[in-house]
């Protein structure tokens, strides 16, 4: 990962929005974060952890995170992060929330967002998890990419399995945790082979030969099932023409017996077809008339009635719009004052005016006269501040005038500071170079103690392999025939005379061979291969252990030839550096001189400190009085403005009094005019209110009478017109009775009270008549069709009962037969049942077999282990490479048995201790180095061009010859294509940083980022 840009607003310290642009920082491959002691430096590292993972380090998130970390000056917190990943793809993690409007301690949820780069546009990411675009969780980020304060030496002194899991996320080793799988699969293995082994047990009764007995049986009795068939057709032919003859006859027999009871109800039918005549006469004559005159009669009672009701309401209606009439007199009295009630109402609003700016004017004199020696003592105060800090300035002057030229002193601080450096680093090369020779002449002698030249090691091991292979495959050719001699001697010792030989036939067997001598051989050979199967092992380790040998020899004479050319290129530089002093005051030996001056003037720079920070002071002091004196005056000038105001509304609201004079009102209070001024409102909305709702009520209800006035005229009129309706109809009737010779009404009702259904009763005549046509026609065909057709109960009965016997023969054949099939089919396909287990029984086993290899193999988690423990072993000779130069070969690291980090004491024997007796310097270097090496692994992993590596602490632990050695190491890895960033309040790192960043606090505006390049 390389950081690009980061702004912070809102988060702790942070109060205004700061950025901070890593690409011009990690342009040099060193730079650095500095300030004093809770400036805010360390809050850059959470913020970019918050935005990436959504934690940090000082506050999980039960800690009301949102609240603590959000500045108490500000309404909202805002992170943005741009960085380059592994992959060189952009992206920007952001995360904000703000401070809840009606709740101080209350905030939102911290809202995390993640974006990619694509053609200059940032497209959303689905999550915000910086996991999946670093490949590393938040843990291993704190220890490979971002080191917090406390968390430095972490990996350090992690335990054996913590470190290892760390490995095995880090360097992807999951992949080779190949235990629980197996585990997994041998077990899912050894489950299904139980699983056939059970299956196949129920196999046991299934064989070719039961198969084949049980389709003999089969084709002998499908041949008697054919039989037997046959002879059951022809006899259900004979009872289904028995039984259609019998069907005939019992038909004939129920369709006489239907015809005799339809002609008994013959005479009843006969009576409905007269009654129903008459019923219909009746009805179309008289129904139509009658139901007219009761139609009649019955509206023109109704419209009686209706002519009474509204001759009731008319009267009601009068006498209701009299009364609203006068009530509406009365409210129009008061109505006629409206306009005079308004003007009072005004001119009552104006006092009130008058009575509020009266109370403006009594308080703003007040506040005039209690303002006016606030204003004249803060200016005292301002003439006298102001004159102190001239005085300041003047003494400020003088010192900045004597003192010596600070960028002088840098630069000389910064020639001695290099020819120490180069010095140091000669030394440790020198020191480096001797040690590379002693081990190279060490692994030399190890050649030579084994019979062994450096050069040419590999053709003399090769050519001995070649003889003990030859050798090896001769003894096998002598074992194999061996062998087949002693097979051949135990056949030749059962040979008997007389007996066949089945090799060769003969009869005789003179000479028959014997076994022993070969089997005296065989032990010899085997004893052979033996011998040769332990030499080829221990070949084969001396080749393992030279060829070891061999790259470590490789190894040291590259880093020897780099070491010597890194020499060359230093004692070069050490050359052309003496050369560049210019300093005639001061000697290149001996600094003793420039370290008093630098003396002196670091004091006379404190006294001007001093004196700037008291200068600030006061000028603060002065602008705050300015500011004081300038807003008292403000307010005072501000409360003249007003009692002229309210001086001036006063007089103006006099002369709109139009009704009212305002010295009868002299002792009224604003509060009274107030009411005085609603009671006034309110007569005037109660008087129109009854005004208009009278004047609508007595409308409405004239409107009403007009209404009921017009429909009792109009009924009166409908009332005689079905008066005379009425009588005509009565006629009508009258004249039908005489014409049709009824006696009288009373007897054409008498018939239709009677309500026939003519409808039912037409219909039930007509099916009587159509069942008998029907019932008569059916008898006559059935006679003739039964007159010849040979049937009688005796022999249909006979015949029908062979048929059962025989269909029962029948039905006992085809399911012995059908058993005998379902048998069949079930035998074949449990026999190929049978078969696929079996060839999945052999398929499984052999997967057993191998599984319980593979199972020894990665059994405990070994292989993972053993990996882990290369890959930390590989961690220690990188990390070594450093660790050596900053110790000056005075400690190493390794791994013990248990995972480990050990220390190796060079001076001390190369005695092993642990890391935790290393002091806190010695600690931060160990911890140094390892991280070094640990974050050069995961860019060689993730195969990037650059990483980048953030320290936030340590460096108070080192003096000041080791500060030196681990800078010149810092700076060495820009060479490495490294990018480190630090943060230290150290302010000698300071000084020889080459890009930094600078954290000030102000008191106002909160943490200050600058930069410095």
């Amino acid at each position: 990962m390389l950081p690009i840009y980061l702004s912070i607003e809102g988060f702790y310290s942070y109060q205004e929005k700061q950025e901070i642009d890593f690409t011009a920082l990690t342009e040099g491959g060193l730079f650095g974060i500095f300030g004093s002691v809770g400036s805010g430096k360390s809050s850059i590292l959470e913020a970019i952890s918050l935005a990436l993972y959504g934690d940090t380090e000082r506050l999980n998130k039960t800690d009301k995170r949102g609240y603590n970390m959000l500045n108490l000056k500000s309404a909202q917190a805002k992170i943005v992060f741009d960085f380059l990943n592994f992959e060189g793809e952009k992206f920007r993690f952001t995360a904000q929330w703000r401070r809840r409007p009606n709740k101080f301690e209350d905030t939102s949820t911290i809202e995390r967002a993640a974006y990619i780069s694509e053609q200059d546009r940032w497209i959303p990411l689905e999550s915000a998890d910086g996991s999946l675009v670093t490949n590393l969780s938040y843990a291993n980020f704190r220890r490979t990419i971002i080191i917090p304060q406390g968390q430095f030496k972490e990996f350090l002194e992690l335990k054996g399995k913590e470190r290892s899991e760390m490995l095995k996320e880090i360097f992807q080793l999951n992949r080779y945790d190949l235990g629980p799988k197996v585990s997994t699969l041998q077990s899912a293995n050894n489950q299904k082979l139980e699983n056939l082994k059970g299956a196949l047990s129920g196999f046991e009764g299934i064989s070719a030969e039961v198969l084949q007995e049980k389709e003999r049986q089969l084709n002998t009795n499908r041949e008697q099932l054919t039989k037997s068939k046959t002879e059951l057709d022809r006899l259900q032919t004979q009872v289904q023409i028995l039984k259609e003859a019998a069907e005939r006859h019992q038909e004939l027999a129920d369709k006489k017996r239907d015809l005799d009871n339809v002609l008994q109800q013959k005479e009843k039918i006969d009576q409905l077809r007269y009654e129903l005549k008459i019923y219909e006469q009746t009805a179309n004559l008289f129904r139509e008339p009658m139901a007219s005159r009761q139609r009649l009669e019955r509206e023109k009672e109704a419209v009686g009635m209706r002519v009474e009701q509204l001759q009731g309401q008319r009267k009601t209606l009068s006498e209701q719009i009299d009364v609203l009439q006068e009530n509406l007199r009365v409210v129009e009295l008061n109505y006629k004052q409206i306009e005079r009630m308004r003007q009072e109402q005004i001119d009552l609003q104006n006092l009130i005016h008058i009575r509020k700016n009266e109370t403006i004017l009594q308080q703003e004199q007040a506040n005039l006269k209690k303002g006016e020696p606030f204003v004249e003592k803060s200016k005292q105060e301002l003439a006298e501040n102001n004159e102190l800090l001239a005085k300041t300035e003047l003494k400020l002057e003088d010192l900045k005038s004597n003192r010596f030229e600070a960028s002088e002193l840098l630069e000389i601080e910064a020639w001695y500071l290099g020819k120490d450096n180069l010095d140091n680093q000669i030394e440790s090369f020198d020191l480096q170079k001797k040690q590379l020779q002693d081990e190279l002449t060490a692994i030399r002698q190890q050649f030579q103690a084994k019979g062994f030249k450096e050069a040419s090691w590999e053709e003399e091991i090769k050519a001995q392999e070649n003889l003990l292979q030859e050798a090896m495959s001769q003894l096998r050719e002598q074992e194999t025939h061996l062998q087949v001699q002693v097979r051949l001697g135990d056949f030749a010792h059962s040979l008997q005379d007389g007996e066949a030989c089945p090799l060769c036939g003969a009869l005789e067997h003179p000479q028959p061979m014997s076994g022993e001598q070969a089997t005296r051989e065989m032990e010899n050979v085997l004893a052979e291969k033996t011998k040769h199967t332990v030499q080829q092992a221990a070949i084969q380790q001396l080749t393992t252990e030279l060829a070891r040998l061999s790259n470590t020899a490789q190894h040291k004479i590259e880093n020897l030839e780099k070491l010597e050319s890194d020499l060359s290129t230093l004692q070069t530089q050490m050359t052309k550096h003496k050369e560049t002093f210019r300093w005639d005051l001061y000697s290149p030996e001996d600094k003793s001189l420039f370290g008093e001056q630098k003396l002196k003037n670091k004091k006379t720079e404190e006294a001007i400190q001093n004196l700037e920070s008291e200068i600030k002071q006061l000028r603060t002091v002065s602008t705050q009085k300015t500011d004081e004196v300038a807003r008292f005056e403000k307010r005072l000038q501000t409360i003249i403005e007003q009692i002229a105001v309210a001086k001036r509304l006063i007089a103006q609201y006099n002369e709109q009094l139009h009704t009212l004079d305002e010295a009868l009102y002299k002792s009224y209070s604003e509060a009274d005019l107030i009411n005085l001024k609603q009671q006034t409102e309110l007569n005037i909305a109660r008087t129109i209110e009854d005004y208009e709702l009278l004047t609508k009520r007595v409308n409405q209800k004239k409107n009403e009478f007009a209404d009921i006035a017009g429909q009792y005229q109009l009924s009166k009129e409908q009332f005689g017109t079905l008066r005379e309706t009425l009588a005509a109809s009565r006629a009508e009737i009258a004249q039908l009775l005489a014409s049709n010779q009824y006696d009288d009404l009373a007897q054409v009702q008498q018939i239709l009270d009677k309500d026939l259904p003519v409808s039912q009763i037409r219909s039930e005549i007509q099916e009587f008549d159509i069942q008998q046509q029907v019932l008569e026609r059916q008898v006559e065909n059935l006679t003739i069709r039964t007159q010849n057709d040979n049937y009688t109960p005796e022999k249909f009965i006979e015949t029908r009962d062979r048929y059962v016997a025989q269909h029962s023969a029948y039905e006992e054949e085809l399911a012995g037969f059908g058993g005998l099939e379902r048998e069949l089919g079930h035998l074949t396909v449990e026999f190929a049942k049978k078969e696929r287990l079996h060839e999945q029984f052999e398929a499984l086993s052999k997967r057993a077999d191998h599984l319980k290899i593979m199972d020894n193999l990665f059994r405990g988690n070994g292989f993972v282990n053993y990996i882990s423990t290369i890959h930390m072993q590989r961690l220690c000779e990188i990390a070594n490479l450093r660790f050596h130069r900053l110790t000056k070969n005075q400690l190493s690291l390794s791994v013990s048995d248990t995972n480990d980090f050990e220390v190796i004491d060079n001076l001390n024997n190369g005695h092993h201790r642990s890391v935790k007796t290393l002091s806190g310097g010695q600690s931060f270097q160990a911890s140094l180095c390892l991280a070094l090496a640990l974050a050069e692994n995961i860019q060689s992993l993730n195969k990037a061009d650059k990483n980048f590596f953030f320290i936030d602490e340590g460096f108070g632990t080192q003096d000041h010859e080791s500060i030196n050695t681990v800078f010149d190491t810092l700076q060495y890895l820009h060479q490495e294509n490294r990018v480190v960033g630090i943060i230290s309040h150290v302010e000698e790192l300071k000084e020889r940083m080459p890009r930094a960043v600078t954290v000030t606090k102000d008191f106002e505006r909160g943490s200050i980022v600058s930069h410095s390049f």
